[in-house]
């Protein structure tokens, strides 16, 4: 027996509210072929929600199960009905009559050591399965540790993920992967050295082992533990991520070992370095022309500091606009490299040449990922104009607010007050359009 729930909201002027007309719905269920299985009508009671059971047979089709609820229009048979789709699996399946158990010697490893992890299969009533063909593999992704209770410090290298969220590069690495045999009591010692190769940060290492039994069945299993870049961590705690030309920046610093316990004495090299790009028009299939943009990093200043019991402070004075980012770097007594960035932007009224792009949008960063009502929002707009007419909107479903400003340099900030809680109770979307005297415009969304 499958029970199967649902709910209606409609949305009215930016909120969701149960449906005033209650129409029925007409509910249809199609087996995995496109067959259809089930038709009945369902009514919605006082709070917008609907029930029904469907009973499958022994003669059901195995796989996946298609629901759809078609609610017809409460205004007029002219206008489209509303479909909502969802879904369940059938499946057959024969009881497993073995398990795999794994276990690893740490609870956490750091990059240097070696990792190992004992494999066991036995039956459910207890025998072992000896001798029988084990698959094992072992895969390494990046993660983001954060060592507990420092907030508002940065670890590891979030300018990396930053890049690899817009390339969408697939980071995972298979280090090792083995077809061998379980002993004679039915377990199995794997042993590799961790060796960091391109990893920067800190992985998950997922180790994978398949048992094949005497009845041919396959019964697999998962360990996944931390491995740590390095002995320590580097944290870096900004004074902000928006500020103006000129003005002074402070940098806090640390060092920590996983547990959050803060380490004194650790050498930490720290760097500013201001990001730009350089960009050219390049010719490309069919004569057309491309824009190729790459990074140019330079190092503006750089300082040695030595950690203590409590966070350093450093300070920095950026006199140019752009992109900049702190590049902290160290090493452990295993002579892993231990590296945290983080970055922010200046804003002046000097050109910046930001990274141009073929679809003729450009990009607004916020000061925060989230606002509370009553606050005012401050938006960084990369523009290629010194100087622009800017048509902003703040849009839902309908424009809630729209005004026109003129911006000044090519890295400025516009301020959005943030509206009452009641009119901004889901996100909002944030339109700029920018155009330059030569009537050029460009667009950016958040």
């Amino acid at each position: 027996m499958v029970h199967i729930k649902g709910v209606i909201r409609e949305k009215i002027k930016g909120d969701f509210k149960i449906p005033k007309v209650q129409s029925p719905l007409t509910i249809e269920i199609a087996d995995p072929t496109g067959q259809i299985v089930y038709k009945a009508r369902a009514n919605l009671d006082e709070f917008g929600s609907f029930n029904f059971d469907y009973k499958s047979s022994e003669e059901s089709a195995i796989g996946l199960f298609t629901i759809k609820a078609t609610w017809p229009s409460a205004t007029s048979a002219k206008q489209p009905s509303a479909e909502f789709l969802g879904s369940f699996r059938i499946e057959a399946y024969r009881p497993a009559s073995f398990e795999i158990h794994l276990r690893s010697e740490k609870e956490t490893y750091v990059f240097g050591e070696e990792f190992a992890t004992i494999v066991r299969a036995s039956y459910l009533f207890g025998g072992t399965l000896a001798n029988q063909p084990l698959e094992w593999s072992l895969h390494l992704d990046r993660i983001s540790f954060r060592p507990p209770g420092h907030r508002g410090f940065i670890f590891g290298n979030q300018i990396n993920w930053d890049e690899e969220e817009e390339s969408y590069e697939e980071k995972s690495r298979l280090v090792a992967s083995h077809e061998t045999r379980l002993d004679s009591q039915g377990k199995a010692v794997i042993k590799l050295p961790l060796v960091a190769e391109r990893e920067k940060d800190s992985v998950r290492a997922t180790f994978e082992a398949t048992v094949t039994g005497l009845d041919r069945t396959s019964v697999a299993n998962r360990l996944q533990i931390t491995v740590h870049r390095g002995e320590f961590y580097i944290g870096l705690r900004p004074s902000t991520c928006f500020l103006k030309k000129k003005n002074p920046l402070e940098v806090e610093v640390i060092s920590a070992f996983p547990d959050s316990q803060l380490i004194p004495g650790r050498k930490v090299n720290l760097r500013l370095i201001r990001r730009q790009w350089r960009s050219v028009r390049q010719a490309g299939v069919s004569r057309r022309w491309q824009w190729r943009s790459e990074p140019e990093d330079i190092e503006v200043e750089a300082q040695n500091v030595t950690t203590e019991n409590q966070p350093v402070r450093l300070k920095f004075r950026p006199d140019k606009s752009g992109f900049y980012f702190f590049l902290a770097s160290a090493s452990d007594s295993r002579r892993n490299p231990i590296t945290t960035t983080t970055g922010f932007y200046v804003s002046g009224d000097d050109y910046v040449p930001w990274e141009q792009r073929e679809d003729d949008t450009i990009e607004l960063v916020p000061e925060f990922s989230s606002y509370q009502p009553g606050e005012v929002a401050r938006i960084l707009v990369k523009s290629p104009y010194d100087k622009a007419k800017t048509l902003v909107t703040l849009e839902r479903e309908f424009i809630l607010e729209a005004k026109i400003i003129d911006l000044v340099g090519t890295s400025s900030f516009i301020e959005i007050p943030i509206f009452p809680e009641k009119i901004l109770a889901d996100k909002s979307h944030l339109e700029v359009l920018v155009a330059s005297s030569a009537l050029l415009g460009l667009k950016g969304c958040l």
